[in-house]
């Protein structure tokens, strides 16, 4: 399986791949891409392709998350993680034996919370079109 989040705030598309690390967890990952005018589709396709699986997980320090978000942070120009969530949303893309599927979020404080059943199915050849139903149903 293949994964990329995306994060939509004032018109301006945020994303990165996400790997999987050695202990089984997804983690944010190169390439980062901030996206203003068109191509969400083919960033979020090139994000997707660069998943990788069995990577080395974050270290155990107490600002390892701040390593993971600072990329998002730096193309943003959000000053820090609780900045740059307010007025965002955020979609998981998913892509196995040729599916696409993006699983809108619920923004809970700082975090954005997975919402399994609210997940939409599409084509590869209509990622833009997938994301912005899938960005209507987050909360």
């Amino acid at each position: 399986m293949k994964r990329a989040t995306v994060y939509l705030k004032d018109d301006t598309y945020y994303l990165c791949a996400s790997s999987r690390t050695t202990k089984g967890f997804w983690v944010a990952s190169e390439p980062f891409f901030r996206i203003e005018h068109g191509g969400v589709g083919s960033r979020s396709l090139e994000a997707l392709d660069s998943s990788k699986s069995g990577v080395l997980g974050p270290c155990n320090s107490d600002n390892y998350l701040d390593g993971l978000v600072q990329p998002i942070l730096e193309l943003s120009e959000a000053g820090s993680w609780e900045d740059f969530v307010k007025g965002t949303k955020c979609c998981h893309l998913s892509l196995k034996d040729g599916e696409l599927k993006a699983m809108p979020t619920k923004r809970i404080g700082q975090e954005f919370a997975h919402q399994p059943k609210l997940t939409v199915a599409g084509s590869v050849y209509a990622v833009s079109d997938l994301l912005d139903m899938a960005f209507v149903k987050c909360k």
